[in-house]
């Protein structure tokens, strides 16, 4: 009826002072009206849609009656809360992997990473040994403003003990997260003592980013680290490229490895940045949605620079847009391993308790027209245990089409053929590497033998390490791990279980110097301070550097 008045009004005033013609004009419109709405309402599509709904009521009323029998009639008694909860679960799982409801506070802290933000003290916190330490605290924070600093233990919580308790560390980041403005009183204990101190913190607002390293890696390449896609990751991005672009830069290296995607939006503001004017970007299509295709504006900045972008196993969704947008428009190289496999786009349905439900709505294409979705119709469980399966197969096999399926081709703007089949294909192959003596390495990183011994350094020395070292980057340029330290590392890792393995020490002890070093910098430092050091064994980067000086 809105839709009608509106209309109708609209047409009393075009016909105003015109008396002897308003009768015949009034009939023909609401004649033109009618028609329109009986062609709305009688469409296929609205017939669907009233079918649909149909069933949804059916259905709900069917599962009311369900619920009700088990409240009035099931031998024990049931939380109504759980096992709503569960139904909810089930429906949304029934549906495809990626669909999923989302309670309250999971959703806060969802759209936390999404906004690029979040409230709390700005400071990493760690667990060890059922004890909660400071990590690293976030440069002009609260917490450090505060005076908290790498290594301090973290008792008690507004007066509640949360070390030594039992306490998960989500709960204690949980406790200790709250409206800005608002105070939280932590009891202290600093590395090695036994003294409690009460501090006093003010919440703030704390920005993230998802740009977690940016700089040249030579006189002429510019390295972007991106590790999801948020509201603020196209500013971030063209900020390092235009900070690079003033340092020389000619060619970058953008890095989607382990970046599992975000926004849809972020991604296209970001492929929009390399592509021309015109060039499809992607396109969106479902049941109930027409195809949406998305095409450059040409207003991009860095049209004409060389461009690599690094993608791995866990690059999905809006990595995977990128990529096959670069790709398909021949703007770019991708070099790395078969990305997820993740071309579904969820829009968000908020509810009136505060959670919401992700749901599919459509596909996403990459501009040749592939849907990179890896099957999901055997369900969810066995929808990531193929994908486990094929990391495998792929570990052991040098071919790109390993488990293609999707051996349709296709092709990008210059007639190269490029493969769909569950994720986007790399131009330029980095296997997976298959050498014995890396298993040591592996396995001192991984019991976090290196990361527990960078951890106790900065705690007991990093006063002293940064009056010496005023930046990350002189830190990393001058601190070296001598033999002693180096030592050390192996010793702790025997006590660790971590037996000693002199062969894989002779070839990789570099990388094990090194990410001890790295790891000291993001503590005393930041997470950039990190990747900074880390650059120069990650063997992948490494990799397309120098395929990137070759292939000229």
């Amino acid at each position: 009826m809105l839709f009608f008045r509106t209309f109708a009004v609209q047409i009393n005033i075009v016909v105003e002072g015109k008396e002897n013609r308003y009768y015949s004009l009034r009939v023909l419109f609401l004649t033109l009206v009618l028609g329109i709405l009986m062609g709305l309402f009688f469409s296929p599509r609205m017939v669907k849609l009233f079918q649909t709904r149909r069933a949804a009521n059916e259905m709900g009323e069917k599962v009311r009656n369900v619920m009700e029998l088990v409240a009035s009639e099931y031998v024990d008694e049931i939380d109504n809360d759980s096992m709503t909860l569960k139904v909810t679960n089930a429906i949304m799982s029934s549906l495809d992997p990626h669909s999923r409801y989302i309670g309250a506070e999971e959703l806060q802290r969802e759209l936390a990473d999404i906004r690029g933000n979040f409230e709390g003290i700005g400071a990493m916190l760690r667990s060890d040994n059922d004890t909660v330490s400071v990590a690293q605290t976030l440069g002009n924070s609260p917490a450090y403003r505060a005076g908290l600093r790498t290594g301090d233990r973290i008792i008690t919580v507004d007066g509640d003990t949360v070390s030594g308790c039992g306490m998960a560390l989500e709960e204690v980041i949980k406790r200790i997260r709250g409206p800005h403005g608002v105070p939280v009183t932590l009891g202290i204990m600093h590395y090695g003592s036994k003294t409690l101190t009460s501090v006093e913190v003010k919440r703030d607002v704390i920005t993230t980013n998802s740009v977690v390293y940016s700089g040249m890696v030579d006189s002429r390449t510019g390295y972007i680290r991106l590790t999801r896609f948020s509201e603020t990751s196209y500013d971030e991005v063209r900020s390092a490229l235009r900070s690079m672009e003033g340092k020389g830069m000619r060619r970058v290296v953008l890095d989607l490895r382990n970046n599992g995607g975000g926004l849809l939006e972020a991604a296209i503001l970001i492929a929009n940045e390399f592509l021309g004017r015109g060039d499809l970007i992607v396109y969106t299509q479902g049941a109930h949605q027409r195809r949406n295709d998305v095409r450059a504006d040409g207003r991009g900045g860095f049209q004409d620079v060389e461009l690599v972008v690094m993608i791995d196993e866990m690059s999905a969704s809006a990595s995977e847009v990128v990529s096959g947008a670069v790709q398909d428009n021949d703007r770019g190289i991708i070099v790395g391993r078969r990305s997820f496999g993740k071309g579904l786009v969820q829009r968000q349905f908020d509810l009136s308790d505060g959670s919401a439900v992700w749901l599919t709505v459509a596909r996403y294409y990459t501009p040749s027209g592939r849907c990179i979705q890896r099957p999901y119709d055997k369900g969810t469980d066995e929808y990531y245990s193929e994908y486990l399966e094929r990391i495998l197969t792929e570990s052991m096999s040098d071919s790109l089409l390993v488990k293609n399926t999707d051996t349709t081709p296709y092709y990008t703007v210059k007639g190269r053929k490029v493969f769909g089949g569950g994720g986007i294909y790399p131009d330029h192959l980095l296997p997976y590497y298959r050498d014995s003596l890396l298993a040591y390495y592996n396995q001192l990183a991984n019991h976090r033998v290196i990361d527990r011994l960078a951890f106790r350094l900065v705690a007991t020395e990093g006063r002293k390490l940064a009056q010496k070292y005023k930046t990350a980057e002189e830190f990393i340029a001058q601190y070296t791990v001598d033999s002693a330290l180096h030592q050390r590392i192996i010793d702790e890792g025997e006590k660790a279980g971590v037996k000693r393995n002199d062969a894989s020490i002779a070839k990789y002890g570099r990388h094990i110097d090194t990410l001890l070093k790295a790891y000291m910098a993001e503590y005393l430092f930041d997470v950039e301070a990190f990747y900074m050091a880390y650059a120069s064994i990650d063997t992948d980067l490494q990799a397309t550097l120098k395929y990137m000086d070759g292939k000229r």
